[in-house]
Parts: structure tokens; C-alpha cells; sequence
């Protein structure tokens, strides 16, 4: 049956998440190419657009009911 998955969603070579690229995830801050971050799934941001300085100043974007 996985065999077949290969028919349906193509090998297009070159394309997609590579395993270089999910080992090293850690190291590119733009993007999340994994639920989690990183290789071991940390969800840890190293970004610092938010800090004790700047946190009075977030508010709400949008919600849903």
C-alpha cells in the first residue's frame, strides 16, 4: 500500500524536506519546518521580538467564537 504512495504524490527529486534539512532546523530561525522546530521537537524560539521590555505593548490580533 506505500508503494503506491509514491504514484500518487510523485518523486519530484529535489523538492521537499530533505533530512539535512530537518537535522539542522535548529540553525534556521525563519522557518518552522516541523511542528516542533527542531529535529527533537524543543518548540523552543530563540527569537527576542518579545521581551520584558516590549511585552506591555502586545495585544489582541484576532480570535474566533
Amino acid at each position: 500500500m506505500l508503494a503506491n504512495c509514491s504514484q500518487i504524490f510523485g518523486s519530484a527529486e529535489g523538492e521537499g524536506i530533505t533530512t539535512a534539512m530537518l537535522v539542522g532546523a535548529g540553525d534556521d530561525t525563519a522557518n518552522w519546518i516541523s511542528h516542533g522546530r527542531t529535529y527533537s521537537e524543543q518548540r523552543y524560539s530563540p527569537l527576542d521580538a518579545v521581551n520584558k521590555d516590549t511585552v506591555g505593548d502586545l495585544g489582541l490580533t484576532w480570535f474566533a467564537d
